[in-house]
């Protein structure tokens, strides 16, 4: 299992060891209300299936098909929420910030983690590997208290797997659908 909207899903850069974007960091270490932020509403694809290939032969001197075994592959991961700030400057730099954090479909990890302030083992991180395809903001509205933009981002689940971070090299569990793996680093 991975954790969906109640995490903070922290995009990683390839090679990188800080992450270049924190979605859904909704609170500091405090509790108090950080911004700006993207307010994750919706995750869609993280607990689905990840695509199958459709193998199929043309039967001949007949109608149909003949199916043959496939294989899973990768699979999309959609985040939908809103960029929110408490200034249109303020909003307008962090839009910024997080376009460059996705630019050129750039390969990476997001890694999701419950925030420390969470009842639940925060401790608990998991991870996939992916490359982000299109990041879409819509433009700034003015509401009573804040600046909130549209945001959607996809990523590209490379295997449709998870993965447990791991704080020390003692062991890794592959996670699929029906099976887990486990090995000893």
């Amino acid at each position: 299992m991975i954790w969906g909207t109640e995490a903070i899903h922290s995009w990683f850069p390839a090679g990188e060891e800080i992450a270049a974007a924190a979605l859904n960091e909704r609170f500091d270490s405090s509790g108090d209300p950080l911004f700006p932020r993207v307010k994750i509403r919706e995750i869609g694809g993280l607990f689905g299936l990840s695509d199958g290939t459709d193998l199929v032969d043309a039967p001949t001197n007949r109608d149909g098909e003949t199916p043959r075994r496939s294989r899973r592959r990768g699979k999309t991961i959609t985040y939908e929420g809103l960029v929110e700030a408490l200034s249109v400057p303020s909003w307008q730099q962090y839009a910024a910030d997080l376009r460059s954090a996705f630019f050129g479909l750039t390969d990476g990890r997001m890694q999701a983690a419950l925030h420390t302030l969470n009842p639940n083992d925060a401790s608990l991180a998991r991870y996939y590997d992916g490359r982000a395809i299109t990041l879409e903001i819509g433009d700034p509205i003015e509401l009573a208290s804040k600046v909130a933009g549209t945001f959607l981002l996809a990523v590209r689940n490379h295997r449709g797997l998870y993965y447990d971070s791991l704080e020390s090299d003692v062991s890794l569990t592959i996670t699929n659908s029906d099976t887990t793996y486990s090995s000893w680093a």
